[in-house]
């Protein structure tokens, strides 16, 4: 189907602007040269001219093939002068177009055929030109107005359809929102030879990259397993802030065994709401004070990482020990460890001092404080230096603290140069390894030995390096993994067994208390970066 279509609001000024220009050079019908045919000739398949839809904007001739004559010559569009012309059965004239009407052609007949062809009508490039001018403004002036779609109506015969609507309409207008409540998932009860292992991290809120990181150990591990028997639940604790929701949950959920939460106070509040029940925990914790019988915690624990550093001390022959401490919970419990320790070795320290925010954030109060316990004796620049009054200082705090303190201890004579430092294994970062006045110092760190493949193995799922918690997590899985295996009633003999447990963590052993035993490296700082100096051993 060909649509052939123009504005019609300037229709009528087309056919008034056509009739006046052909008058001018004749005031008889002229004959219409060939290049007004080929602009205004149709084809002969000419169908009845029908008037456009009144509602739309733009007047159209729609040529159907059931109306069209058989093809012969070009049936041609005559204007006449502007006397009416007499009606006849060979010429039909529209009236005049209004707005509401669309404007109708003249439709000529053919002529009869002649014997020989009539004379090459003499174009007139004027007429042309204005002809030209006058179809392109039409064209070009008005914008074309786009079709508003109309709304489908979908029949119904149920009447509720539309009073749902109305309401939900009225409801938006009075600023309400109906919802549909999504349907709650109901978990299937438990099969009779499954393990359900549920899992207590911070999937959402602040510390979700932390349970992110857990979450893909947990996983890679439970895909190395590959029990269908073993069943994984996981439960957002976000932090602490719906722990205890998460645990009800969990035994809502009939877990066998849960790991995590990562943070203490998650672990006592889900300790509250389990109460007495009997369900194995591994959390991920490194505080030992919310370590229970049945409630293990497998983290690096700050104090063993500080018994292997005092160790190593006292077997290089050190003896004359400082402590320097951060006054916060970390801090207080640091330096209340290495006294015991020390005490264990039969060891005294012979200077102890907790720095508060307020010396900290003071300069002259901290040099104060700093040449009080460094036992500072200003010495003449031609002298030698006296021995120092320490042989180790430890730090009791985390790498912020030994980034603030370690700098003015040097000033004061007291540097790595002069005493061993002692550290923990959070100095593992850039900024503590490139710091000038730590250089030489000790840390320990999880054991490094089984890094490759276990990075290889992280390679194979997850895009992301794997961090500190990711082996965390895949060791508590493999413990799941391997207690799934055993009668439920041997579980805790299995748990506390003396042989341990070797995993990309390192090798650990849970004892019934609860505490963990792990082997550290100790490393030292150098040139930005760290050397292991004493390895960590295979088993415990």
């Amino acid at each position: 189907m060909l649509s052939l279509s123009f504005p019609w609001c300037r229709a009528s000024r087309l056919i008034s602007g056509l009739v006046g220009l052909l008058a001018i050079t004749a005031c008889e019908p002229q004959t219409i040269t060939s290049a007004q045919q080929s602009r205004l000739a149709v084809t002969a398949s000419l169908p009845a001219v029908k008037s456009a839809d009144k509602s739309d904007s733009r007047a159209s001739i729609r040529i159907t093939s059931e109306q069209a004559p058989a093809p012969s010559r070009p049936v041609l569009l005559e204007r006449k002068p502007k006397v009416p012309p007499k009606a006849s059965s060979e010429m039909a004239v529209s009236k005049p177009a209004t707005l509401d009407e669309a404007p109708t052609l003249i439709a000529v007949a053919p002529p009869p055929e002649l014997s020989s062809p009539p004379p090459k009508p003499v174009e007139d490039p004027v007429a042309t030109s204005v002809l030209d001018s006058i179809i392109w403004q039409i064209q070009t002036s008005r914008p074309k107005t786009p079709a508003v779609p109309k709304e489908t109506v979908i029949p119904s015969s149920d009447p509720t359809l539309k009073a749902d609507a109305l309401e939900a309409a009225f409801a938006l207008l009075s600023g309400r929102e109906k919802t549909i409540p999504e349907p709650s998932f109901r978990l299937p009860p438990k099969p009779s030879q499954s393990v359900r292992v549920g899992v207590m991290v911070p999937l959402t809120g602040d510390y979700a990259h932390l349970g992110t990181e857990i979450r893909h150990g947990v996983e890679l591990a439970f895909f190395k397993i590959g029990n269908p028997s073993v069943e994984l639940l996981f439960f957002d604790t976000q932090g602490g802030e719906t722990a205890a929701a998460a645990a009800a949950a969990a035994v809502l959920a009939d877990v066998d065994l849960l790991i995590g939460p990562l943070f203490s106070g998650s672990v006592q509040a889900v300790q509250a709401e389990i109460g007495g029940a009997d369900l194995p925990m591994l959390t991920l914790s490194n505080n030992i004070e919310v370590a229970n019988a049945n409630q293990w915690v497998i983290g690096y624990l700050p104090e063993q990482q500080l018994d292997g550093l005092l160790g190593h001390a006292i077997t290089i022959g050190k003896r004359d020990f400082a402590v320097i401490g951060q006054d916060t919970a970390f801090g207080r419990r640091l330096m209340a460890h290495t006294s015991r320790r020390l005490a264990d070795f039969g060891i005294r320290a012979k200077a102890e001092r907790m720095l508060t925010p307020d010396e900290l954030n003071d300069e002259n109060s901290l040099k104060d404080a700093i040449r009080r316990f460094s036992r500072y004796v200003r010495t003449p620049k031609n002298r030698a230096l006296p021995k120092s009054p320490f042989d180790v200082v430890v730090f009791a705090g985390d790498p912020g603290f030994a980034l603030r303190t370690a700098p003015v201890l040097a000033y004061y004579d007291l540097g790595p140069d002069r005493a061993l430092y002692l550290g923990n294994a959070l100095w593992g970062q850039p900024q503590v390894l490139n710091e000038p006045s730590l250089q030489g110092g000790l840390f320990t760190s999880r054991p490094t030995s089984l890094d490759r493949e276990f990075d290889r193995n992280w390679g194979e799922i997850w895009n992301q390096p794997a961090g500190l918690l990711s082996r965390l997590g895949y060791d508590a899985m493999a413990i799941a993994g391997a207690l799934a295996r055993e009668d439920r009633a041997k579980w805790g003999k299995q748990l506390v067994s003396n042989t341990g447990f070797r995993g990309f963590s390192g090798a650990f052993r849970l004892l019934p208390n609860g505490h963990n035993v792990r082997a550290f490296e100790v490393r030292q700082i150098s040139d930005g970066g760290s050397t292991v100096i004493k390895p960590a051993p295979d088993k415990i």
